[in-house]
């Protein structure tokens, strides 16, 4: 299985808000190098939608950034699906509404796996 590290996904965030004339900058730098971490562990995330979601979750979540974050976990989960041979289709435009309420703490990480799996067995088979 293929993973995303720090300084990757560091360029994903400032590329996001570079676009949006933002100024980039990482809030918690430990926070997201321990989600990157944990998502390797197989005892905890032995599937590949267990790990999705950690990923996705836990940058929205935890924010590790001041801004951008939950365009940050679409966009480096995303990736992380597509790197280990996941056909994302349109992960970014479907997920955008389900990520705000993530956000807002009306979807919790068990739900949003519930919907992850789903969409990556469905664009998947």
């Amino acid at each position: 299985m293929l993973y995303l590290d720090y300084d990757f996904v560091l360029k994903i965030h400032d590329r996001i808000l570079e676009i949006e004339v933002w100024l980039p900058w990482t809030k918690d730098p430990q926070q997201i190098q321990s989600i990157l971490q944990h998502v390797q562990n197989d005892e905890y995330y032995p599937s590949i939608s267990l790990k999705a979601t950690h990923l996705l979750f836990s940058i929205c979540k935890f924010h590790c950034f001041n801004d951008g974050n939950k365009r940050t976990s679409l966009v480096c989960t995303k990736i992380f699906l597509e790197i280990n041979w996941f056909e994302t289709g349109e992960f970014l435009v479907n997920m955008e509404d389900i990520i705000v309420e993530v956000a807002r703490g009306k979807i919790e990480k068990h739900e949003l796996w519930e919907i992850l799996f789903d969409y990556v067995i469905k664009t998947n088979t």
